[in-house]
């Protein structure tokens, strides 16, 4: 929890019904005015984007940038717009949250001198663009910001980064068809995650290794890598379970098991039930169950989960989505 004295004025600043109002309470409590206090309102904020209240995270964000502004505390405005971005990513305003990223970016750069040397600082926000460009299946314009994020990340010799913008990386080149390019990333954050013991992130690489070696038609090992994946998340109750739940379904299908397939379709749209954060992998899951049910002679069936995943592609401006032509795998 925040700092206790912070506690009353952070109330009160969330409460205030305008700038002018958050002027004269941060003038009448100087010795409160700091980056302590920024700190301990983007505190009280995460806790809201944590219960998944993205619509009241939002608001409470927009305070915090501003008081930070007005304070001159750039880098708790820098984090603060970060995380503007987080929670416009979670309600599918992908336009508005890298617009956000972009900023924080600008006033991360802003806080660093030339010949300065503050590695790391980038790799966050520019890992964000690049997962939604790709989600929107902008995949040329996602590179550059993946291969930026790497180079940040590697500059901070920062393992744990350098595994998760590999996989990033990986999954804009599996887009790109470049399937070489992408599993030589994937190799590189399976070997550092199995080195520190990350296991949710572990599972996340098998699963994108997976779903690499099926899009070159290697159901076996896709298979294989999927089932790997699946027993880290069961054990963790991962909350990206569903992805592998719904990978397993596709590999079943491609491999003549209808039936099994239909039930882990089935599981993954119920593990993704009322979450908006997983719309995206909802029009994939939608996309593939449709699918099926047409391959099964089920036109009424078919009809509802494909028009479901138009829909909802529709709704976040996933145009790679909205024009698919066979089954695929999604990227967790």
């Amino acid at each position: 929890p925040p700092d206790p004295k912070f506690a009353p004025l952070v109330r009160q600043l969330f409460d205030a019904p305008d700038e002018a109002v958050r002027a004269r309470l941060l003038a009448t409590n100087p010795e409160l005015a700091n980056p302590q206090l920024v700190a301990a309102l983007s505190e009280a904020a995460g806790a809201v984007l944590d219960s998944r209240d993205y619509t009241k995270a939002l608001t409470l964000y927009q305070t915090v940038c501003a008081v930070a502004e007005s304070l001159g505390d750039t880098a708790g405005q820098a984090r603060c717009t970060h995380n503007q971005g987080l929670t416009l990513a979670r309600l599918q305003r992908s336009g508005e949250a890298i617009a956000a990223y972009q900023r924080a970016i600008a006033l991360l750069e802003a806080l660093h001198h030339p010949g300065d040397n503050h590695p790391g600082d980038l790799v966050a926000p520019l890992n964000e663009i690049c997962i939604l460009l790709k989600n929107r299946g902008e995949f040329r314009e996602a590179l550059p910001y993946c291969n930026r994020a790497l180079a940040d990340a590697h500059d901070a010799e920062n393992e744990t980064s350098i595994a998760r913008t590999n996989t990033n990386l990986a999954n804009v080149y599996r887009g790109l068809g470049n399937y070489r390019a992408a599993i030589e990333c994937l190799r590189v954050a399976l070997e550092i995650t199995r080195k520190l013991g990350l296991e949710r992130e572990q599972g996340m690489v098998l699963n994108n290794i997976g779903s690499t070696y099926y899009d070159q038609h290697d159901d076996a090992l896709g298979l294989n890598y999927i089932e790997q994946s699946l027993a880290i998340k069961e054990k963790r109750k991962d909350p990206q379970l569903a992805s592998s739940v719904m990978n397993l379904g596709v590999i079943y299908e491609s491999m003549g098991n209808r039936v099994k397939a239909a039930e882990a379709f089935d599981r993954a749209l119920k593990l993704t039930e009322a979450r908006p954060e997983a719309a995206t992998l909802r029009v994939t899951i939608s996309y593939n169950y449709g699918f099926l049910e047409h391959h099964l002679k089920h036109p009424d069936a078919a009809r509802l989960h494909l028009e479901e995943s138009i829909r909802l592609a529709e709704n976040i401006g996933d145009r790679k989505s909205t024009r698919l032509n066979s089954s695929h795998l999604g990227i967790s």
